[in-house]
């Protein structure tokens, strides 16, 4: 894993919205991936730690990287199956 530009949680209803500064940053040195961690469909009776969190991670084209701090496009990831 790269250095982390931004961290979020969904609303209850299961949106998200990341942002990342690119400040400092040449479009060169952003490989941009979003990493998804999850527990959906944990049984809540069984011991959460021995069950631990699944990942995958998403890369997307870096057309949808500004260099700075205001996004000159928006990636759309749609909707997305975790069970």
């Amino acid at each position: 894993i790269g250095e982390v530009l931004s961290t979020d949680q969904t609303t209850l209803n299961g949106h998200f919205q990341i942002k990342g500064d690119t400040v400092g940053r040449t479009e060169q040195d952003i490989e941009p991936v979003i990493r998804f961690y999850h527990r959906c469909d944990d049984d809540l009776k069984k011991d959460l730690k021995k069950v631990g969190y699944r990942t995958f991670a998403i890369s997307y084209p870096k057309e949808y990287v500004t260099i700075g701090k205001v996004p000159r496009k928006q990636f759309d990831i749609g909707k997305l199956n975790l069970q």
